[in-house]
């Protein structure tokens, strides 16, 4: 109704003082002048002081891009940011070149920042592991490309001949300040711990072979930027499955040998060191009926299998494989088979059976699925 309305309508109600207060300080914010607006530290920080007054916290969409350059806004703001706005923050940051730590130790910024994500509510928010391991490899790899993204994602680019795409120069690595690497980490650890647990009794089995610690599954915007391998993407999916090592009736196991071999996920374990377990284990082809087998035998109710991609004939011989068992053995187990770079294919759902494939909005779709109580 506008703000001289919403004066008039509200003045000498009760509970509306800081409701016209706010507005009033929005009000200020002036108009766009030569399609660009300007805008004043004092102004941008008043306005920060109000909202988290009133809301108890601030997003980054609650502040003009532009002043995100400024030291003092940051300064500031970060101790008020919510949980994913202080993820999100830490690359709006590296762009401006405010995360460098100076010589003579006067840059500041640095410092809140990891004390920001590494404060017990960041973690307890909505927050994911995955959101937080996008925003560590784009911090980590700002500029690196895939050569599957070269020749793909650019594919309209390419000149006429037919010749095979040829990987994109990588511009120089830009140095990251390992204290925020090191927050980031402890992040995906404790956001884990906060994820429901789930009461069913889950088997999820990995593919380790050698392809998923180079193949890159899960890229996080179009300029190919932020890529993350089979073994993080299975990582991060199994840290999020078993809360962190903390959900009792949840078994991790990988294809080994012919079979499958339990791996020990405790509380606590990091994202690397899982990824270290992933790459100590004896490689074994992906056998669906193996897992199967394995998860009856153990009285399991769901099976989860991790692989990099999947085609038709393995899908529907996944299915077949988890009809013959239950027929057999008179059981409900279900089946969930999860392809992490697999595409172009419809998701197929069960009542036993729920095919997941890729990654969407920066959450793997197995996560997405898990959170919608799918499985």
């Amino acid at each position: 109704m506008g703000l001289d309305k919403t004066v008039q309508e509200y003045t000498g109600k009760d509970n509306t003082s800081e409701l016209l207060e706010l507005m009033q300080v929005l009000d200020k914010d002036g108009h766009p002048k030569d399609k660009e607006q300007q805008w004043d530290v004092d102004q941008v920080i008043n306005k920060v002081n109000k909202l988290h007054e009133v809301y108890n916290e601030v997003t980054l969409d609650d502040v003009p891009s532009q002043s995100l350059k400024s030291t003092e806004v940051w300064s500031h703001m970060l101790d008020k940011l919510d949980g994913e706005s202080a993820v999100a923050s830490v690359n709006r940051m590296a762009k401006a070149g405010l995360l460098s730590q100076s010589a003579d130790n006067t840059n500041v910024l640095p410092n809140k920042l990891v004390d920001r994500l590494t404060h017990s509510d960041v973690a307890s928010s909505p927050v994911t592991p995955a959101v937080a391991l996008m925003a560590l490899h784009a911090y980590e790899h700002p500029s690196r490309f895939s050569s599957e993204a070269c020749g793909k994602v650019y594919e309209k680019k390419s000149c006429k001949s037919p010749r095979a795409p040829t990987k994109a120069p990588l511009k120089k690595s830009t140095k990251v300040n390992q204290s925020v690497v090191d927050a980031l980490h402890k992040l995906i650890a404790g956001s884990s711990k906060n994820i429901e647990k789930t009461a069913k009794k889950l088997a999820i089995v990995v593919d380790v072979r050698g392809y998923m610690s180079t193949s890159h599954v899960w890229t996080g915007n179009p300029e190919g930027k932020g890529e993350v391998t089979g073994h993080e993407g299975a990582a991060v999916i199994v840290l999020t499955l078993t809360s962190g090592g903390t959900c009792p009736v949840v078994n991790t196991l990988a294809f080994s040998g012919t079979g499958v071999a339990e791996v020990p996920v405790t509380e606590g374990i990091t994202l690397l060191q899982l990824v270290e377990k992933f790459k100590e284990t004896v490689i074994g082809e992906v056998s669906v009926d193996a897992a199967l087998n394995w998860a009856q035998e153990k009285n399991m109710e769901t099976v989860v299998v991790i692989t990099h991609k999947l085609d038709q004939q393995a899908i529907s011989a996944a299915a077949q494989s988890l009809k013959q068992i239950n027929d057999k053995n008179n059981t409900q187990m279900r089946l969930v088979l999860c392809g992490l770079g697999t595409k172009h294919l419809h998701t197929q759902r069960t009542e036993n059976f729920l095919l997941v494939l890729g990654f969407d909005q920066r959450t793997p779709s197995i996560i997405r699925a898990y959170h919608e109580r799918l499985f």
